[in-house]
């Protein structure tokens, strides 16, 4: 929704972190793997290596000098996410909140962007009808 507003090199550790979010629970579902593709799409990026990953403590480092507005969108994403396959995913949501507090978003922060994404997902009823159209 707001990922073309990050510079080339945080869309890329985006995308990587949104593979360690998803792989938080031992597996990605289709859903993940559809909403990757997603992105990529949003962000203008043609092809993505989804096995040449960076690792978090990198990707924090670019995020951790990121504007406040990059920061917080890369975290509401990363929540979407974790609701992506119609419900709340607790080990990828400690996940995404793990890698807000090593960016600098507080927790009051991480919460405010977490009670925004589950209005959204309750605005459209889930995730998977607004990104499937089912």
């Amino acid at each position: 929704m707001f990922l073309e507003k990050l510079n080339n090199e945080e869309k890329v550790m985006f995308l990587d972190m949104a593979m360690h979010v998803s792989k938080a629970n031992g597996m990605i579902e289709e859903s993940e793997k559809h909403m990757l593709d997603v992105y990529c799409k949003e962000m203008e990026i043609a092809s993505y290596d989804k096995e040449d990953i960076h690792s978090t403590d990198e990707i924090k480092a670019v995020f951790s000098g990121a504007s406040d507005a990059a920061k917080r969108i890369a975290v509401f994403e990363l929540l979407g996410l974790g609701y992506i396959d119609g419900s709340r995913d607790e080990l990828e949501i400690a996940v995404v909140k793990e890698f807000a507090a090593g960016i600098g978003i507080t927790d009051e922060v991480f919460n405010s962007l977490n009670q925004d994404i589950e209005a959204y997902i309750k605005l459209i009823g889930s995730v998977q009808v607004h990104v499937f159209g089912a």
